[in-house]
């Protein structure tokens, strides 16, 4: 070990610091129930892989949105991402693209279902400039570890232009905290591996050779909520990222801070918009990209009712119990019975027997969300479960192999990714709702979730988002 290894130490993050951010931003765009999002500095499209999940549900304004944060979906209808990096855009282009989906294939060997249209935009071009194809469409603006990277001629024009002449409802922005860097090192001493202010303009040691600047808390307050104030936006400020372990020194984050920065800004008025000056350099971001996500030949039809509640039936004729939540029984096709709609499926079980006999359903509401609301099916009997047992039991080895394949390709596929949602994070922010998992291609040089010890190094956290 040589004397820098000595010097540094090492940092984790569980989950990784760059899903914590992601999880944030879910977390933001569901309180809001956004539906059209900008991300700019989009990089390989993180982000935007993440929320081009489809929901489990076709979205329905007409039902009650959940108290419960956490438990609502989120709906996209358009999302476009920016970028100065050729490469990452192709990245991008390629996380981002439709996944072919065979409506006929079985369930466990094709994707989920998408009941919901979905349009995705990518460009090429500087952020500092102005373009006509961002007014009017993106109730939402996100920039996540972008501001830290701008030169101050570019960073002086941020504000006016998103703030003053896109000015979106919301502004989601992130950025590190330089005063967590202190964990990295021993107390007293000065990082090895860091990198001095490129501009000069402090002595301060960043931990991105790439970085311009890095706030502190209050610079971060200061400059967030001035341009609040000029342009007419309520501001909240936050932090996200606590080390999976203690200092070993005793240094807390109640006093240095969180790893990241956070600054949530919502429109408080209806300013007219200042167009911002242009360059004479300036070049107007092209469109390289445009993924039309094409929906399931079935969203918004669904079967009759009596067709709905005989695939009811039929799933609870495998369960051991009589009632079943709905977003349980979901999966089993009932959703493509049902065209993508709960309304349609709550309708069919509700629905009084034309002879004026009692019905065989039972519902039993639990809030707002619909997933979590149990059916009960009266004539239900212990004997058809048993009947479904034997019947699998009847099965031959040929055919149980046969199946088994089927769901085993399935399993197959989804372990060449990483669903850190299912897993509850210290900070539980973003990910407790199981239909949006966080996912990201496993990249073999970032299996180890710890903070490089060599803040030199190429792989360093902030570019692998």
């Amino acid at each position: 070990m040589d004397e820098t290894e000595r010097d540094t130490l090492s940092v984790y993050f569980n989950p990784p610091l760059w899903a914590q951010r992601i999880a944030w931003v879910l977390d933001r765009i569901r309180k809001y129930s956004v539906r059209t999002i900008l991300d700019l500095g989009c990089g390989e499209g993180q982000l935007l892989r993440c929320l081009a999940q489809p929901a489990p549900y076709l979205c329905d304004a007409t039902l009650p949105l959940d108290v419960d944060v956490s438990s609502r979906d989120v709906y996209p209808s358009l999302m476009a991402g920016i970028d100065i990096c050729t490469k990452s855009l192709e990245r991008a282009r390629a996380a981002t693209e439709p996944q072919e989906m065979d409506d006929s294939a079985p369930r466990y060997a094709t994707v989920s279902p998408r009941w919901n249209p979905l349009t995705i935009e990518l460009w090429h071009g500087e952020l500092e400039v102005a373009s006509d194809q961002f007014l009017n469409r993106f109730e939402c603006i996100v920039s996540t570890e972008v501001v830290e990277h701008l030169p101050r001629e570019v960073l002086d024009r941020f504000f006016p232009l998103v703030l003053g002449y896109y000015r979106p409802q919301f502004l989601l922005l992130t950025t590190p905290n330089y005063n967590f860097n202190e964990l990295f090192t021993k107390p007293g001493e000065p990082s090895p591996t860091g990198y001095p202010d490129p501009t000069g303009d402090t002595d301060r040691v960043f931990r991105h050779h790439d970085h311009k600047r890095e706030w502190t808390l209050p610079e971060w307050r200061q400059w967030c909520e001035k341009a609040a104030l000029q342009y007419g936006y309520n501001i909240e400020i936050g932090c996200i990222g606590v080390p999976e372990a203690k200092d070993p020194y005793g240094r807390s984050t109640s006093i240095l801070g969180k790893a990241t920065h956070t600054a949530v800004f919502e429109r408080g008025d209806h300013r007219q918009r200042i167009i911002p000056p242009s360059s004479n350099d300036a070049r107007i971001p092209e469109l390289v990209a445009c993924h039309i996500h094409p929906v399931h030949c079935r969203a918004g039809k669904p079967l009759s009712a009596q067709e709905i509640r005989d695939r009811v039936k039929l799933s609870l004729s495998q369960s051991p119990s009589n009632e079943l939540p709905v977003e349980q029984m979901w999966k089993e096709d009932i959703d493509i019975a049902c065209g993508g709609s709960r309304k349609a499926l709550i309708d069919a079980l509700i629905q009084r027997p034309s002879d004026g006999s009692e019905p065989e359903w039972q519902i039993t509401e639990a809030g707002a969300d619909i997933g979590k609301w149990l059916v009960l099916w009266k004539n239900w009997t212990p004997e058809m479960f048993k009947e479904a047992q034997n019947l699998w039991n009847g099965l031959g080895d040929v055919d149980r192999e046969e199946i088994g394949e089927v769901i085993d390709h399935a399993w197959d596929e989804c372990s060449q990714e990483w669903w850190l949602g299912i897993q509850q994070p210290t900070e539980g922010d973003g990910w407790s709702h199981h239909h949006w998992d966080i996912t990201t291609e496993v990249d073999s040089n970032w299996e180890n979730e710890e903070w490089p010890k060599s803040l030199n190094e190429d792989a360093v956290e902030e570019v692998t988002v």
